[in-house]
């Protein structure tokens, strides 16, 4: 009894094991190569193949490579050539010991490409599957891309895949045809990018942002190109391998946003005098006197500048200093009797205003203009100082009796602006139109300024000033 049981046990587990062995056995499957009208040899030998590949790749059956199945058929004396019908099938079915083979036509009129292929049971010879196709206006690249891979999954008895299901697995990024013309041999270009963003160019071509998979380019140099604001350019050649994935890595380095500008500032404002300057006699001749009337106007101020600023997006930000300790030129002056005074002009300007700046694009990448404001401290001064005794027509000195100098000091704590920038990559022109507010105070009793109005020694008024600063600017 308890052997039989045994036994019973044994055999059981036996037929447990033929079940699940006889689960797991995949058919074998053969592909006669295709035929067709409307499209090369090559074509349809390379369609082929990519048949024999997706039927591998559904997991349902094992496929008798391209290869072998030509030795075995050539060892027997077979030609696949013109092999089109059920019975053909079956005896080349025979030879390569497989129990389905599949055969058919990929026929292409007008705009339509037919798709028709056929399972044949190589053991009752009868058809077990029958696949037809059809797509309008699809190329020959989206009829190997879709159209064989569902033909390839109908025969397995699995659903179609949509597009975009084979394009997601394809290698799990975005594939897409090359652009241009194709007349070589062809391989594919894997672009992995870094940021994930960056813009993609090849052959002056854009194909979009981010990690991508050119199919179908042909083998040879092509010119990448991998762009992002804020980023810098990348540009380079790449050589794609006939019938191989060509991999490119591309890691961008980010923009330094430092700059430096080297520039001038012109003031418009200038200074004028109109009044009467009184000489002296000297020792024995103190009681004479010798006058000029004045009558200057001084030249545009301007004075050097130098910037240091950084970008964030479409903000500048910067600070820019000014020196200039001025230009002094001696002046002559002669009045109606032929009396000498010397004079000496001076103009002085420093200081440093920080600066903000919200640019637009209007030609992205070389022209950008906005409006800005700026804040710190500019002083100025303009005016002339006696230079020592003048001269009488007779050669007598006579001493000023005058203050020393004469003319207006201003002091200002910046405002608005308006800023343009044109240029290319590391090089630009900078143009600043600046508006400066502040006060300013007369250096004499008796100057005037330019609008003809009198001031008091020392007296300070509200004052605003317009410059023009113009300079090179160069990004790092």
């Amino acid at each position: 009894m308890k052997n039989s049981v045994i036994l019973h046990f044994l055999f059981l587990m036996i037929i447990s094991l033929a079940t699940l062995s006889a689960a797991e056995t995949k058919p074998n499957i053969a592909v006669i190569d295709l035929t067709g009208a409307g499209l090369s040899a090559d074509d349809l030998q390379t369609l082929s193949n990519r048949l024999r590949t997706e039927l591998f790749e559904t997991q349902k059956f094992i496929v008798v490579e391209r290869g072998q199945m030509e030795v075995i058929l050539k060892e027997q004396g077979f030609q696949q050539t013109g092999c089109t019908d059920a019975a053909c099938a079956v005896e080349a079915g025979q030879l390569l010991n497989v129990e389905f083979i599949v055969l058919g036509s990929i026929d292409k009129i007008g705009r339509v490409y037919s798709v028709n292929l056929r399972s044949v049971s190589v053991k009752s010879g009868e058809i077990s599957k029958s696949i037809k196709l059809d797509f309008i206006d699809k190329d020959i690249e989206e009829i190997m891309l879709t159209g064989i891979r569902n033909a390839a999954l109908q025969l397995a008895g699995l659903k179609e895949q949509e597009d975009a299901s084979i394009t997601a697995r394809l290698r799990g990024r975005k594939v897409v045809k090359y652009k241009g013309i194709s007349n070589s041999p062809v391989g594919s270009l894997n672009i992995i990018v870094n940021p994930s963003d960056a813009e993609i160019v090849i052959d002056d071509s854009l194909y979009g942002k981010g990690s991508i998979v050119i199919d179908y380019i042909p083998s040879g140099a092509h010119k990448i190109l991998i762009r992002r604001e804020g980023y810098r350019k990348l540009r380079q050649k790449i050589e794609v391998i006939e019938n191989q994935e060509t991999p490119l890595n591309i890691t961008l380095i980010e923009r330094t946003p430092f700059s430096i500008t080297v520039g001038t500032t012109l003031f418009f404002r200038r200074t004028e005098l109109n009044q009467e300057l009184k000489y002296s006699g000297i020792g024995v001749n103190s009681s004479d006197t010798i006058r000029l009337n004045l009558d200057y106007k001084s030249d545009l101020p301007f004075a050097p500048l130098m910037s240091i600023g950084w970008d964030d997006g479409r903000d500048y930000f910067g600070i820019s200093g000014y020196y200039f300790p001025g230009i002094t030129r001696d002046l002559k002056k002669t009045n109606a009797v032929n009396d000498t005074f010397y004079l000496e002009t001076n103009a002085k300007v420093y200081g440093a205003l920080f600066d903000y700046a919200h640019l637009f694009r209007i030609i992205p990448g070389i022209l950008t203009f906005g409006p800005g404001v700026s804040g710190g401290f500019i002083k100025r001064e303009n005016g002339v100082t006696l230079k020592g005794a003048a001269l009488s027509a007779a050669g007598v000195s006579y001493a000023p009796v005058n203050p020393e100098s004469f003319g207006s000091k201003f002091g200002y704590w910046g405002g608005p602006t308006l800023n343009l920038k044109v240029g290319y990559k590391h090089l630009y022109f900078v143009i600043t139109d600046r508006v400066l507010l502040g006060i300013k105070e007369q250096l004499s009793e008796q100057s005037s300024s330019a609008d003809g109005q009198s001031d008091n020694s020392g007296q300070s008024k509200f004052s605003f000033e317009n410059t023009l600063s113009a300079g090179l600017q160069f990004k790092f």
